[in-house]
């Protein structure tokens, strides 16, 4: 009987060899032979638009932002750093103010929001150009010896469709926090 049992245990671990053996062949056989599938999604980002200006006797003027990605149309928006800044590229601690040291002109598709970015007031389609700076020049000579005004613009973009997840906040307001759909208004 415990001969029987043995042979029975042998029998067992033999067809348990041999269906491990096989099912290794077949999982190595549909690997070996199933083609690589490549993920072709792309999320959907939107480039940071590009900023053309103009310089004119160290003044900046006719500075447009154009929207160059392909695709859907976007929000803008821009932030102005206007800095005292030396040919070396040092920054000083104290900043020009506007309409003291500085004249801004902004074109009239812009708003500024409270949280001190403009905005467009309308969605923009790939390729084209909103005006935004109109011109920006020194209301008064530099108080600090060798440094000069400069002017930096920094860009984002945000889908103009979609919504969140739930379907219920557009993309602007949960990215941004911003309601752009009254900004001219403001």
């Amino acid at each position: 009987m415990k001969n029987n049992h043995m042979k029975k245990i042998g029998i067992l671990l033999i067809a348990a060899l041999i269906t491990s053996v096989a099912a290794a062949s077949v999982l190595a056989l549909f690997l070996k032979s199933t083609d690589k599938v490549e993920n072709i999604f792309t999320p959907a980002v939107s480039a940071n638009p590009l900023i053309n200006e103009t310089f004119r006797n160290n003044l900046k003027e006719d500075v447009s932002i154009e929207i160059t990605d392909k695709g859907y149309p976007v929000y803008v928006r821009c932030a102005i750093v206007v800095n005292w800044k030396d040919k070396n590229g040092n920054v000083r601690i104290e900043n020009p103010i506007e309409d003291t040291d500085y004249i801004l002109e902004i074109g009239g598709d812009w708003t500024k929001k409270d949280d001190g970015f403009y905005y467009y007031n309308s969605p923009i389609q790939t390729g084209n150009t909103s005006p935004f700076i109109v011109k920006c020049e020194p209301a008064n000579e530099s108080p600090y010896t060798e440094y000069f005004l400069s002017v930096n613009i920094i860009s984002q973009t945000i889908q103009a469709v979609g919504t969140t997840d739930e379907g219920d906040i557009p993309a602007h307001m949960d990215g941004w926090k911003a309601d752009l759909q009254h900004c001219s208004q403001n």
